[in-house]
């Protein structure tokens, strides 16, 4: 340790730079943060501390030899506690960016809270008390699917067009228009098709969800209060349509439910989806439902048969979804016949082989300040499928909601 310390008579530039470079060449085993307390007289974290003696040291290698012999121990302290404030000054600005993103660690503790009082939930907006006449099934060889997605349900916005118009506006109660809209035009169809019974796929990205700290001004409710509040409106919303028709539910989680709050990236916590949640307090609120069955995933994607077709019901983040239907065939070493796909806000079918193919449908809100940035826009939409045992799908209809 004695070698740490300053000779006598040894410049103090001399004494610095002997310091850093023994660190940096291995002469001396010590952490950084004891070279800056020796420096500077004060402790540091070992982070900071090796960014101001990297500066320091910079700023040493490019001082001329003969200022180096001109230049007092004063006027060098100056000089490297003006680099040291410039650094201290980078460390706060980067504190203050981490206080939005303390807001967001807090969301993650209110998370946590929201799975441990789920069912507390269920208590406090009320059970829904419904017990429709019970229907059976009727088994034919043909079955209508309804699936939706994107419904970005805490979501508040006004899209303009060239002279003023309004292209889209959407808020919670734009939403639950909507929806019945849906519910009256799918009923329609399952009359007209002679359905007593059909699947009903939920895609996901049922929320605006909490991405990024910009989306703060643009919902309505907080994340835990939005994901009761669209549970309690889709549980409704299916013990209404199982009044008249059988519904076979499935659900897969969307990337605007992901709770990304450590660095804002995909995937921070994996397998932390608020999408969870939502579809636990729509289990809860039917379970006396008899004319409803909720599907719980292996993974997070849907996996089922339609009239012996295997069909996978994903978000759909992907870029080609006639290669994806092949990859996740591979990936899972299962064979798939149709691929189930939202995120894009437009509809668009693809055929994908003999009997095989990709469904792509619209979304419930519709043009939004994304879509408008890639000119890619589209009607609010859901989409009602047939599938025919031996054919495969046969017939599909959109469902418009504006």
């Amino acid at each position: 340790m004695n070698d740490l310390t300053r000779k006598d008579n040894e410049p103090f530039l001399d004494y610095v730079k002997r310091l850093i470079d023994g660190k940096e060449e291995g002469i001396y085993d010590v952490d950084r943060s004891e070279i800056y307390e020796l420096v500077f007289g004060v402790p540091a974290s070992s982070d900071h501390a090796r960014k101001v003696l990297a500066g320091i040291r910079k700023f040493i290698n490019n001082v001329n030899e003969d200022e180096i012999s001109n230049i007092s121990d004063d006027s060098l302290l100056q000089k490297i506690e003006s680099e040291r404030q410039k650094l201290e000054k980078e460390k706060i600005k980067v504190r203050t960016e981490k206080i939005g993103l303390n807001q967001l660690l807090r969301e993650e503790a209110r998370f946590e809270l929201f799975m441990e009082h789920t069912i507390d939930a269920v208590k406090k907006y009320g059970q829904i008390i419904s017990k429709p006449s019970q229907i059976i099934k009727s088994e034919n060889n043909r079955t209508g699917s309804l699936i939706f997605a994107d419904a970005h349900y805490d979501k508040e916005l006004k899209i303009l067009g060239l002279d003023g118009e309004i292209l889209n506006e959407y808020s919670p109660k734009i939403f639950e228009h909507r929806m019945w809209k849906m519910l009256n035009k799918t009923l329609h169809i399952c009359n007209k098709e002679g359905f007593n019974s059909i699947n009903i796929f939920d895609l996901g990205d049922d929320l605006e969800g909490m991405l990024r700290m910009s989306q703060l001004m643009s919902l309505k409710y907080g994340l835990t209060e939005s994901a009761i509040r669209y549970a309690y409106f889709l549980a409704s919303w299916l013990d209404e349509i199982s009044k008249y028709i059988y519904v076979d539910f499935y659900f897969t989680e969307g990337n605007h439910t992901d709770l990304r709050v450590i660095s804002g990236k995909k995937n921070d916590l994996p397998n932390e989806n608020i999408g969870k949640m939502i579809l636990v307090l729509i289990r809860e609120i039917l379970k006396d439902n008899n004319n409803i069955t909720i599907h719980a995933n292996n993974t997070k994607n849907i996996y089922m048969k339609i009239q012996d077709f295997n069909i996978l019901g994903v978000h759909g983040e992907e870029k080609d979804v006639t290669s994806a239907l092949k990859d996740y065939a591979h990936m899972y070493n299962k064979p798939i016949d149709f691929i189930l796909t939202a995120h894009k806000h437009h509809q668009n079918s693809i055929n994908a082989g003999i009997r095989k193919g990709c469904v792509g449908i619209g979304s419930i809100i519709g043009i939004d300040e994304y879509s408008m940035t890639l000119k890619r826009v589209s009607d609010p939409s859901a989409t009602f499928v047939i599938f025919e045992k031996g054919v495969g799908k046969t017939e599909e209809k959109i469902i418009y909601l504006n």
